[in-house]
């Protein structure tokens, strides 16, 4: 092998990484910092692990900012968990926070 090919395939390395740091800062970085300065902080490995199971971070972050506004003490996982279980009926953050009501009345 020549260097020639060796830089090349450093440079597409190179690339690979750089395009999924890119990825990571669009898909996760903002919705963690969303969460982070409206006082309803998220780990960023759970934002991970909502995007690895297909869930809408950034629909339960807002649900969890709104939560949080409104005074109640739910969690993240709460919120996903009603997401869960009822995501064929959940489009919007209103859906969603009545949801969250409705399990926080069972409780």
């Amino acid at each position: 092998m020549d260097t020639i090919t060796l830089t090349f395939e450093h440079g597409v390395v190179v690339g690979f990484l750089s395009f999924a740091t890119l990825l990571f800062i669009i898909f996760v970085f903002r919705t963690w910092i969303r969460a982070y300065f409206s006082g309803a902080p998220v780990p960023l490995a759970t934002l991970v692990g909502m995007r690895l199971r297909g869930t809408p971070s950034a629909l339960l972050v807002d649900g969890l900012i709104a939560s949080r506004k409104a005074g109640h003490t739910v969690s993240i996982e709460i919120i996903e968990s009603c997401y869960l279980a009822n995501k064929h009926s959940i489009y919007d953050l209103k859906t969603l926070l009545e949801s969250v009501e409705k399990h926080m009345q069972k409780s």
